[in-house]
This record gives C-alpha cells, structure tokens and sequence, in this order.
C-alpha cells in the first residue's frame, strides 16, 4: 500500500480516538491476562469504524504479527491468508461487537 494512501485512511480510524494499548496489548505475552478483557472493546471499535475494511487491507498485504487491524487478530489474519476464514466470515463475527441499537441482527 503506499504511504499516502496508508496516512489518508488511518487519520478517519475510530482507534484514534482511543488507548492504543486496546489494539496492541493483544499479543503481548507480559499482558495476556489483560488482553482477553480488552480484545472485545477493541473489536466494539473496530466494528464501527469507516475504515475498517482499509485497515484490514492494510494488514493482510502487509502481513502485520502484533495487535488488531480491521477488526481481525492476527490468528484471524493469518486464518484468512491460508483460505481457513474469509473476510465475510470476519465481518459476520464482527457484527456482535456493534452496539445493540446499531445490531440488525
């Protein structure tokens, strides 16, 4: 992806509003008890975020080992390059964490 392209789309992410420690504690062995309790506010961010799909994106090409892209861990990305999980499947998934009146579900 080129730079500009990278910087136009992270600069409108819902993770800029935020901890970054929410997204990238995630696969820190030192935190991994807090980990489990911030993945599912991390996922609640990245499910309602415009750039979402660009970030993921980002991630996959890049392929990005350490925290959340795109609403995806890096199980989920490395789940998607070898044709295990599809990003659909991914999106569906996601949908849980969206807050319950924004949930059509």
């Amino acid at each position: 992806m080129a730079e500009g392209t990278a910087v136009s789309y992270a600069e409108h992410g819902v993770c800029t509003q935020t901890d970054p420690e929410l997204f990238f504690s995630i696969d820190d062995p030192d935190k991994k008890g807090s980990a489990y309790l911030y993945l599912p506010i991390a996922l609640s961010f990245c499910a309602q975020c415009p750039v979402r799909k660009e970030c993921l994106d980002e991630a996959l090409s890049e392929n990005i080992p350490w925290g959340i892209w795109g609403g995806s861990t890096w199980t989920q990305r490395r789940y998607i390059k070898r044709g295990l999980l599809t990003v659909e499947q991914l999106e569906i998934d996601l949908k849980k964490y969206l807050p319950k009146e924004n949930n059509k579900c």
